[in-house]
């Protein structure tokens, strides 16, 4: 990361932040999982590469909400299947440990994120709560977003310019959990 860019952020952060509280500085940040990929190497033979076998692309996407206090919201998962086997039973998908959408590649979305969003801000409203949301540029985060929710500031970051802390440790929590309990 070049030092100007640091500095520029040092200067402008305190103005942005001014106002919020930790529990409601907020960053949504989401990750790629090819959960039934191989891995390159092996614990066994570190050294050696794991060559045979066709790679498997299927994926899921998962997106993660944060606040500086350590609290989270729900994890969004991202699939290509619309009605998947293992939810056949539940009646109500709102008492899932997940929010589950689906999307032809399993990919975040701007209408995905705008539900995702417009929900939060319903819940924040009734609770009259305002935060301040951290969101990478990525093509589905499209820069209009900031004026629809009167509950959430968003702010975007360049994906070259920033570094969350707590995103590394959220993922490694999250990766334990999701491995401990499927």
């Amino acid at each position: 990361m070049r030092e100007e860019t640091v500095d520029a952020w040092k200067e402008r952060l305190p103005e942005i932040l001014q106002g919020y509280a930790p529990k409601n500085i907020w960053n949504m940040d989401q990750t790629g999982q090819f959960f039934r990929a191989l891995p390159n190497r092996s614990l066994a033979e570190a050294s050696r590469n794991c060559t045979r076998g066709k790679r498997s692309k299927e994926r899921l996407t998962c997106a993660f909400f944060v606040n500086g206090s350590g609290d989270k919201e729900k994890p969004i998962i991202i699939g290509k299947s619309a009605n998947l086997r293992c939810f056949r039973g539940i009646s109500d998908r709102a008492t899932l440990p997940c929010e589950y959408f689906s999307q032809a590649k399993a990919w975040m979305e701007s209408g995905i994120l705008e539900e995702i969003l417009r929900k939060l801000n319903a819940r924040l409203r009734r609770e009259n709560c305002s935060i301040l949301l951290f969101i990478d540029n990525a093509p589905c985060h499209p820069e209009d977003l900031d004026g629809n929710f009167l509950q959430i500031k968003i702010v975007f970051f360049s994906a070259q310019e920033y570094y969350i802390p707590f995103d590394t440790k959220y993922y490694c929590i999250t990766k334990y959990y999701c491995i401990s309990t499927c």
